[in-house]
This record gives C-alpha cells, structure tokens and sequence, in this order.
C-alpha cells in the first residue's frame, strides 16, 4: 500500500462573496446559497512544503500558522445526492431525507488516513466517525486470473477508482447509531433488525420537508446537496492506495486514488440547483 501526504493550506476562500453565511444550520433554511464542487476548492489549495530536516519545528510551525491566516473560515462544498434516498410521501407531502442521499459510498478511511490523528489526538479506525465522500467515480480496466492457496482461480477484476472526501473527526460512540452524520436529526427506528428492508430504509431518515408534489418532483430532478465545513489542518491528503484485500468472496483489485478535505463538517444541506435551501441538518 503506498501512501502520498500532501499537507496544503487554502490561499483564499473557494465560495464567492456573494454566498449567505448562517450563523446556525437552520438560519440556511430558505437562503440561497453559492456552493462549489470539490475540485473547484481543492484546486485553490496551494500545497506547503513538508518539514525538512534542517528546519527547526519552531521555523516549520510559523510557516504553517503564516499559511493558515490566508484559509478561508468557512466552505460550502456540493455533491449529487444518492437520490433514491431523497423520497416522496404524495399522502403526507413531505420529502423524506436520509442521511445516505449525502454519503453512501465504500471508502476505507482507516487506509487513507493511516498516520493522521484528529483534533482530540485520535487515529482513524474501524470506529465511528464524521466524514464524507464527495464523489467517487469507478471503472474497470481489466480483468486477471488468480490462483489462492489452495489452488482454487479466480478472475479478479482491475478497477481504478478516484474518491474525494470529507473528514471531521473520530467520534466516541456509547450508545448505537450515534457515529450518524447528523445524529441529533436522526430519527428513531420503529422496525426491528429482523425486518431488514423496512429496517435499512427507516435506520437514516433525518428530516421531513414539507412541499407540493410538484416541488418536489422538480426538486429530486435538480437536486444538489452542500457541506458547510469550516476546514483545518492539513487541510488536503492526498495519496493512492489498494484499500481492500482480493478475496473468492469479493475479487476485485481496486487501486483508489483520493483527495481527503479535513475540517469541521457543521451542517449538510438540501438544495436546489439555484442554491435555494429546503432542509439543514447538523452534525453536532
């Protein structure tokens, strides 16, 4: 597994002037709002040269502090929402949101952020934590066979994938469910594990908008949804690895490319296309 750090600081803020800065998620709720996608702001992160071995740490930390004044407080990154987690009660007229219509998608962060600690000092495990992807695009690239130990072959497919991320911090779970991105907004799930589909469907559901079946179907054709993040040191990682081991199981042999954004995630909103806010949920 090879691994590539970067450490960037951002020169100037990647949401233009015009954008509405709430002071709280909800106050996002009817603004519109200016937002960019990930590469339009990493792209404006210029990169700081690593600590050097003739650099003393005191030289070295006041770069970075001179660096970091330049970083913009505040960010408003979108993605496309896994729509089949944004669905329609015709009999309620609500828009029901799940926490899966902002991140769904495989990543192995434990792999990606080998090394790097939060702000509390923690690693990046198996456990629960705040993040994000942003996108992630995949495509197959050949196909191999394999022989295992005990002579079983395979054909193992080649994937290159590219992932960009978001990264909060390590959260210390005590009670199940907690490691939700927006646990405050989480709502409790009446239907018993047993019942896997009705389960897996209610287990992220965070919000209920309230709008007309026209609203709503125009907004589901257009929507777009945005993480306000407040980012941090080191602001950008960036590296390639092979996150997952080939198994009979799953034979895929997948070399992942990605961009990791570390900072405070504050809310995540939805949005119309225009920037129009219709629902706000917090992290915290």
């Amino acid at each position: 597994m090879a691994l590539r750090f970067v450490v960037v600081l951002a020169l100037v803020c990647c949401v233009p002037p015009s954008v509405a800065i709430a002071a709280a998620c909800g106050d996002y709720k009817g603004k519109t709002v200016s937002s960019v996608p990930f590469d339009e702001a990493a792209a404006l992160l210029p990169k700081i040269e690593p600590k050097s071995e003739f650099e003393t740490t005191a030289a070295y930390n006041a770069r970075v502090a001179e660096a970091a004044k330049k970083a913009p407080q505040t960010l408003l990154i979108e993605r496309a929402p896994n729509v089949e987690y944004l669905k329609y009660d015709a009999d309620k007229e609500v828009l029901i949101v799940s926490t899966y219509a902002f991140s769904n998608e495989a990543f192995a962060w434990w792999s990606a952020l080998s090394g790097y600690k939060d702000p509390n000092g923690k690693e990046v495990g198996l456990s629960d934590s705040i993040h994000a992807v942003v996108t992630q695009k995949q495509k197959v690239v050949g196909e191999y066979e394999a022989t295992t130990k005990m002579g079983v072959k395979v054909n193992v497919t080649n994937i290159d994938s590219e992932t960009t991320a978001i990264f909060d911090r390590t959260r210390a779970c005590k009670s199940y469910g907690c490691g939700s991105l927006f646990p405050k907004n989480k709502e409790p799930n009446p239907y018993k594990m047993g019942d896997s589909m009705k389960s897996v469907e209610h287990e992220g559901i965070i919000g209920r908008i309230p709008m007309p079946p026209d609203t709503a179907k125009a907004l589901k054709a257009n929507a777009k949804l945005i993480f306000m993040i407040h980012p941090r040191p080191p602001y950008l990682i960036l590296g390639t690895h092979r996150p997952f081991k080939i198994t009979v199981d799953n034979p895929r042999d997948i070399t992942e490319r990605f961009q990791v954004l570390t900072g405070d995630i504050e809310c995540g909103l939805v949005a119309d296309q225009a920037g129009k806010v219709y629902g706000a949920y917090s992290t915290k």
